[in-house]
């Protein structure tokens, strides 16, 4: 929980529990990212009938795929 100084900012972390908040925030970013870059290749590798089953086309599924995996 955090605390609240009476002039409505929060109070400074204890040493330490910037850098904890710090390493969950980029392992969070890292984990979507390698998400991203997974799904999108699995895209790319699906059959056209399959595509087609989920609305996607084989245009739409190689342009995803072609993103990089920062770009949400």
């Amino acid at each position: 929980m955090s605390r609240v100084l009476h002039n409505g900012y929060p109070a400074p972390l204890a040493p330490g529990r910037g850098r904890v908040a710090r390493g969950i925030r980029l392992a969070s970013v890292l984990g979507t990212w390698v998400m991203r870059r997974r799904t999108r290749t699995r895209l790319s590798e699906l059959d056209a009938h399959i595509l087609a089953d989920i609305g996607v086309t084989t245009a739409q599924a190689h342009k995803e795929a072609k993103r990089p995996f920062w770009d949400a």
